[in-house]
């Protein structure tokens, strides 16, 4: 038998290492924030498709990949459950894995030991403060992911934070990193910024501006919270290196809760 100080902690190395650190063989971005993980998720699920790539997401409706479909417990999962998915998805031919990060999973250490290239933050609201207590508490489980995890990363790289820059938490973390972040949002210039894009019941249309390069969207996605999803997506992608094509024209996806 074994003993440690930190059986949690124990476990993520324990999973990291029998796994053959599994992040190091795909690019893995993180998505956090209170509202839009879920659809962020399945906005740049389709752009990474339509660039070519094999994606894999891991998140609140299911975790999946390669035509696999599994049920998802936890939106995030446990630490050693997260190093046997990834290692699954690198093993399948997944290039790039997108995963919803709670702020359950950051405060749990549950994503501790895995290498990030990406992280997005799309806001912070009221919520799961039955847990946290208070929105500093919730705003410092959410945070780690910038302030620690990519620091940290084996694979760390030049704006790799895509944050909200309207969201007043955001603004947060901004100020914090401001010579590795992309900024997305209406109000103000950001890096990632809406051109006349106008809401309908029929959907989402106009131009986004990315760095360098305008994009004409179109979504039947409606609502303005999803011209922020967008966004998100659309900086995630350039982040990466996705063509701009495909962050143009990826394949449509259903509406989903904000």
């Amino acid at each position: 038998s074994l003993r440690v100080a930190d059986s949690r902690r124990a476990l993520g190395l324990a999973g990291r290492n029998f796994y053959a650190y599994p992040s190091s063989q795909l690019c893995l971005i993180g998505i956090t924030g209170t509202n839009g993980k879920t659809t962020v998720t399945y906005l740049l699920e389709s752009i990474i498709a339509a660039a070519g790539f094999q994606p894999g997401v891991l998140g609140t409706i299911n975790y999946r990949y390669a035509g696999q479909i599994l049920p998802a417990p936890n939106t995030t999962p446990e630490s050693l459950e997260f190093q046997k998915i990834l290692r699954l998805m690198a093993d399948g031919g997944v290039t790039h894995c997108v995963s919803e990060i709670s702020s359950h999973a950051l405060a749990l250490g549950r994503v501790d030991d895995c290498d990030f290239d990406l992280g997005v933050f799309t806001n912070l609201s009221q919520d799961h403060l039955d847990y946290h207590r208070t929105m500093e508490r919730y705003f410092d489980a959410k945070s780690r992911l910038f302030r620690e995890l990519l620091p940290r990363s084996n694979k760390r790289r030049s704006r790799c934070m895509v944050i909200n820059g309207d969201d007043p938490w955001g603004r947060r973390l901004i100020e914090e990193n401001p010579e590795d972040v992309l900024t997305f949002g209406l109000d103000g210039p950001r890096d990632i910024r809406s051109e006349d894009m106008r809401t309908s019941l029929q959907g989402i249309e106009g131009y986004l501006r990315i760095p360098g390069k305008t994009l004409q969207i179109t979504s039947t996605l409606i609502g303005r919270f999803n011209i922020y999803n967008i966004m998100a997506a659309a900086g995630a992608a350039y982040a990466i290196g996705i063509d701009a094509a495909a962050i143009e024209h990826p394949g449509d996806i259903k509406n989903e809760a904000p």
